[in-house]
């Protein structure tokens, strides 16, 4: 199943409101905010198809998902669309957008304080900063199954003691990095495509900071597919690199990078280096072709 696409059967609770849009259902709100605004500690928010323009603040424990099989557009007005202040927010099956003509805005999601983000089969685009921006002690990512096309930024920025899990979630066409990853941060990503990205594909930085890449692939990115910098930890395994603009892998300032059974295709400059105190651990099974 393509990242970003595809259905989860689910039961609807009871503690459920109806979303509409168009305002073509019976016993329906108009708006997301309405919806939060009668459920403050949390529930099910259901979308009918349409195109919400709104930017929320969520507070409660919120899960958002569509009504059947449709595909429902949540486009931001002000800095996020959605900004998580403590809490939790569980999205299904959306389109989430950010908005372009705030300054320093964008996000879809922002995670503010210690929170709980989790999403399955969304897609994400047209932002101007990161798709998903979470930080904070006991803050929590999951992302499964997305797409993150586009952003101005990185695609994903996990900071401040932070940690993410991320699976089969394809990040491309980043401005930035496509994974940046710093201050004390922790996150794995497991079978994931970050490609085209700007800069690096998957990024590090930080004491304390450790980035984990599990049967991913970095491909076309406009510097390395993985980097470490500033005592940053990465490791890769099962990964392929390739055709990324400088190096497959770099650890540089002091980061580390663990490499074990990588494959490595035409890296303009080189597989993987080391630079200025950077550590390079090539472990075993790593496989470097020029083709």
């Amino acid at each position: 199943m393509a990242p970003g696409s595809g259905r989860c059967a689910v039961t609807i609770p009871e503690d459920s409101i109806h979303v509409s849009g168009r305002g073509d259902h019976e016993g329906s709100v108009g708006t997301i905010a309405e919806a939060m605004k009668r459920m403050p500690g949390g529930g099910t928010i259901l979308l009918h198809d349409s195109l919400y323009q709104e930017s929320l603040i969520v507070t409660g424990r919120f899960a958002i998902r569509p009504v059947g099989e449709t595909r429902p557009v949540l486009r931001g007005t002000t800095t996020s669309t959605l900004e998580l202040y403590g809490g939790s927010l569980f999205l299904e099956n959306l389109q989430v957008e950010g908005t372009s003509y705030v300054p320093d805005g964008g996000h879809a999601v922002y995670v503010v304080t210690a929170g709980h983000v989790e999403a399955h089969h969304c897609t994400f685009q047209a932002n101007d900063a990161a798709a998903v921006t979470a930080g904070g002690r006991q803050t929590t990512v999951r992302l499964e199954n997305c797409l993150i096309a586009g952003t101005g930024k990185a695609g994903i920025h996990i900071s401040r003691y932070a940690s993410a899990e991320i699976e089969n979630v394809i990040v491309t066409g980043a401005g930035l990095a496509g994974v940046e990853v710093t201050d004390n941060a922790q996150v794995t990503l497991m079978g994931c495509t970050v490609q085209k990205c700007l800069q690096d594909g998957a990024i590090a930085r930080d004491p304390g900071t450790i980035l984990l890449a599990r049967n991913c692939q970095f491909l076309e990115n406009g510097h390395s597919g993985m980097a470490a910098f500033a005592s940053a930890i990465i490791e890769a395994s099962g990964c392929t690199f390739r055709d990324n603009r400088q190096l497959g892998v770099l650890a540089a300032d002091g980061g580390y990078a663990s490499l074990l059974g990588n494959t490595f295709h035409r890296q303009w400059r080189g597989a993987a280096l080391a630079l200025n105190q950077g550590l390079l651990i090539d472990r075993t099974g790593n496989r470097y072709r020029v083709l």
